[in-house]
């Protein structure tokens, strides 16, 4: 169980609340860092198992709907499409350059190109990325992989939505994205309603 805490690399947690999970024949512990109270599990997965989380049937292919109220809430979000949009021109123009990091099925980006923002992706599953580019020519998508370690591009926002609480490495990876910022850029981050 000796793990550091993910986001400020303390040694010293205790359990949570949370009960084990076991998945992919795996027991994972949720432990609470005593120092910044941060609920992480250990062990952290390793790609077999992040295969198995996210195969490519994860995402249900490509969700088209343009929202009628952008300012509507969807399930899982904290805050809507709108208050995004809103959030985005107030630092930017309306032709803001955004990548989604996590862009799932695509509806923020889909959405997003409809108000007139420039907008490209990232998702962890090669075969999801394929239908990605297939399906939604008009943006660019990697892997997560390809994007951190590859792409020179530089984004005025970078938004990651119920994608942080699945980071091994908060702090590297969030260097690396505030790399890839144009000039006063922003990272927009959301986290999951849930009370982890």
């Amino acid at each position: 169980l000796n793990m550091n805490c993910v986001y400020c690399n303390d040694t010293k947690y205790s359990q949570s609340y949370l009960p084990s999970t076991t998945f992919n024949g795996k027991k994972f512990n949720y432990l609470k860092c005593k120092n910044c109270e941060v609920i992480y599990i250990n062990p952290l997965p390793d790609e077999d198992d992040y295969i198995k989380m996210y195969p490519p049937s994860y995402q249900s292919g490509i969700d088209r709907t343009l929202l009628k109220d952008p300012y509507k809430k969807l399930p899982g979000l904290r805050f809507s499409y709108g208050f995004q949009f809103d959030l985005i021109k107030k630092h930017f123009s309306e032709t803001a350059a955004i990548f989604d990091y996590g862009c799932g099925n695509a509806n923020f980006l889909i959405n997003a190109k409809e108000k007139g923002f420039m907008c490209d992706g990232a998702e962890f599953n090669q075969t999801h990325v394929d239908l990605l580019k297939k399906e939604i020519p008009t943006s660019s998508f990697y892997t997560i992989d390809q994007f951190l370690l590859n792409t020179t591009k530089k984004y005025s926002v970078i938004r990651l939505s119920n994608v942080l609480e699945h980071l091994h490495n908060p702090h590297e990876i969030i260097l690396i994205l505030s790399s890839k910022l144009a000039a006063n850029g922003i990272l927009l981050i959301e986290g999951p309603l849930e009370c982890n």
